[in-house]
């Protein structure tokens, strides 16, 4: 499984969460299987969003797209996402050397 780290500053965060569940069936078609949202602590409008994608080519096509940069803006979005494509490295064994 692959992973995209979406970050960026709302204005509100329920009109945020509202909007992005909106967009929820489009990103299921293109390869998006589960979305972990987290805020900062002390500041709870900065967001940080953690996606499982199938495809990160995919992934990127949603991201890139106008749609998804509508979708933001109609959110409140305030800040350009800095958005991190993820791929899975391998993972510790026992002894926790890391391992394809």
């Amino acid at each position: 499984m692959n992973n995209v780290l979406v970050m960026y500053k709302v204005k509100d965060f329920t009109k945020w969460g509202l909007n992005v569940e909106e967009g929820a069936g489009k990103r299921r078609m293109m390869g998006s299987r589960e979305a972990y949202v987290y805020n900062k602590k002390d500041n709870p409008d900065e967001m940080v969003v953690l996606y499982n994608w199938d495809d990160l080519d995919k992934a990127r096509e949603y991201f890139e797209s106008d749609e998804f940069k509508n979708q933001i803006r109609d959110a409140g979005v305030e800040s350009n996402p800095e958005i991190i494509y993820l791929e899975r490295a391998g993972k510790p064994d026992r002894e926790g050397r890391l391992v394809g």
